[in-house]
């Protein structure tokens, strides 16, 4: 499964290596596009780094994978001005 290469990346970001950690969910996401769990990842890391229009692209992808997603629901309304501002 997938889980394994989400770990990865996890651990990416927690060493402060977000580009490979990217590099690595895309990765993932061209072998499995349906992955929620990796683009809500990928989401959250664009979301770190203030790339904006990338976080909302992912959270909304999250919410078409996996509609109850409350916490990428939180975050896309907090990015689109209606929610509150820390990730």
């Amino acid at each position: 499964g997938e889980r394994p290469l989400v770990s990865v990346a996890e651990g990416m970001v927690q060493g402060g290596d977000l580009d490979a950690a990217v590099r690595m969910l895309e990765l993932n996401l061209e072998f499995l596009p349906e992955s929620a769990q990796s683009t809500f990842s990928l989401a959250q890391i664009y979301d770190q780094r203030g790339e904006t229009e990338d976080a909302i692209r992912y959270y909304e992808r999250t919410l078409e994978l996996a509609p109850n997603n409350r916490r990428a629901e939180q975050r896309l309304e907090a990015l689109r001005g209606g929610g509150r501002p820390t990730p």
